[in-house]
C-alpha cells in the first residue's frame, strides 16, 4: 500500500458537501530523527475538527539524553483539502 493509498483509507467523500473528509485515526506513532538519545512515546490524542477537514494530534513522550529525561509534547495539525490531499499546517 502506498502512502497515498494509506491517506485515502482515512478519507471519505461527503456527498452533501462533495468534499473529501477525514473519518478516523487508527494509530499514531512517532520517532526521533537527527537527535541523539532515546525517545519513548507515552500517549497521543487526535481531535477531529472543522467538520472533518482538520485533525489536531497531540503527541507526548520522554526524550532521554545522557541519563537525563525530558518530557516533551508536540502538536501537529493535518488538513485535508476538498480533493483529498493531506498536508501539514
Amino acid at each position: 500500500m502506498t502512502v497515498d493509498e494509506k491517506e485515502r483509507s482515512l478519507l471519505q467523500n461527503n456527498k452533501k458537501s462533495d468534499k473529501q473528509l477525514f473519518i478516523k485515526v487508527n494509530d499514531v506513532t512517532s520517532q526521533k530523527v537527527g537527535v541523539p538519545g532515546k525517545w519513548d512515546q507515552t500517549s497521543y490524542n487526535a481531535s477531529l475538527v472543522d467538520g472533518g477537514q482538520k485533525y489536531i494530534i497531540r503527541i507526548e513522550g520522554v526524550l532521554t539524553l545522557q541519563r537525563v529525561s525530558f518530557e516533551k509534547v508536540f502538536t501537529i495539525e493535518l488538513y485535508c483539502n476538498e480533493y483529498g490531499k493531506i498536508y501539514y499546517g
